[in-house]
């Protein structure tokens, strides 16, 4: 029972350390940033997503950087 425990716990984090973190980066009209949203996710391409419809909601930006660490992931204008 014990052992069955243990394994739970490693299988746990062991998903936890599969994600990487991201900062969203949010720019006004004059490319300035406005704000920042910390976010995890699985995949680069996951994190764009969310990015995405961070942007949507937010009516005052226009665009966003998406960067971890010192990694520029992707950079977009606001659609529409």
């Amino acid at each position: 029972m014990v052992l069955l425990s243990a394994t739970a716990v490693i299988i746990f984090h062991s998903a936890e350390a599969a994600l990487a973190h991201y900062r969203v980066y949010f720019l006004n009209a004059q490319g300035r940033i406005e704000g920042v949203h910390e976010i995890d996710a699985a995949t680069d391409d996951a994190a764009v997503e969310h990015a995405r419809t961070l942007l949507a909601s937010r009516s005052t930006s226009f665009a966003f950087e998406l960067w971890s660490g010192t990694r520029r992931i992707h950079a977009e204008l606001k659609k529409g």
